[in-house]
């Protein structure tokens, strides 16, 4: 279904089960196919890093370092659509560090794309096509945990650095964005228990609205721009509300040693949704992605 909004041709794809992801398209634009897509450069947090040591352009092995039990999302599409993979993003980053009092230490979202993506890749002539080129940026989720019981940094701040950020890439040639909401962390082991659950879900509903409302407001203004809006609150919403489809006994709680559940009386690993207090594991990564990729193959 095509909806023509001023000038921005929105295309609603509804996944079954799912509120609808939206691409956000200004009607000038060309075509998109994913297909013929071959790089990928990744922005966010611990849910997409892979831990690239720059220096050396090269990857750890996920088992030691992933923030999951194994592969996460950007590793199975990445693979799945033979896409180069430049994966930037960074343990504990919010958009940026000062806006909600986040560790200086911590790469943010804000450093990945003004400081490393320039040095590492555009100061060196890294060899990539930019219409075949995919930029994703996930992030918001450590955003709202620092938030929660310290709000000196309101949203629309957030979202005002948030977009900068992306017309910085735009202006240095970013045609096809993937921006990915927050999913639904106050069902998590580390939030549900506890009195914030309903602040955290509260807070996490206003931040998808508004970035929804900007991915928008972006395509409108830049007439070469995609922007992809996936809706992740609803992916794992889904997941969590029907766990039987996907294989899940347990969407709860997590073990706390998945590589030894006997000692602990756990089921294994592949029957949780959560690898720990606030992070899904792979399987979780696995279906994510698969979204992920009948969403942009359908584009």
């Amino acid at each position: 279904m095509y909806i023509l909004f001023l000038n921005v041709v929105i295309l609603v794809l509804m996944i079954p089960g799912l509120m609808a992801s939206v691409i956000f398209n200004h009607r000038s634009s060309s075509s998109f196919h994913l297909k013929k897509m071959d790089t990928l450069f990744s922005f966010g947090d611990s849910y997409t890093t892979e831990y690239l040591d720059l220096p050396t352009m090269t990857y750890p092995d996920f088992n030691n370092v992933s923030s999951t039990n194994g592969a996460n999302w950007i590793h199975y599409f990445t693979e799945a659509e033979h896409l180069k993979n430049w994966d930037l993003a960074y343990n504990s980053a919010p958009i940026e560090n000062s806006l909600v009092h986040q560790n200086s230490n911590i790469i943010s979202v804000s450093r990945q794309i003004t400081e490393l993506f320039p040095r590492y890749f555009l100061q060196n002539d890294t060899k990539y096509c930019k219409d075949k080129t995919l930029y994703s940026i996930w992030v918001g989720i450590n955003d709202i945990g620092l938030l929660v019981n310290n709000q000196t940094t309101s949203l629309t701040s957030l979202m005002h650095r948030y977009r900068q950020l992306i017309s910085y890439l735009y202006h240095h040639d970013a045609k096809n964005i993937v921006l990915i909401n927050i999913p639904p962390i106050d069902k998590s082991p580390k939030w549900a228990p506890h009195d914030t659950a309903s602040r955290i879900h509260d807070l996490v509903k206003e931040y998808n609205r508004k970035l929804y409302k900007m991915a928008k407001s972006i395509a409108k203004q830049h007439r070469h721009i995609r922007v992809f809006f996936i809706d992740a609150w609803s992916i794992f919403n889904h997941m969590l509300n029907h766990p039987d489809m996907y294989g899940f006994k347990n969407v709860t709680g997590y073990c706390p040693d998945w590589r030894h559940p006997e000692e602990h009386g756990c089921l294994p690993i592949e029957n949780y949704f959560w690898v720990n207090d606030l992070h899904a594991t792979t399987k979780v990564h696995f279906h994510f992605a698969s979204e992920v990729r009948r969403f942009l193959s359908e584009a």
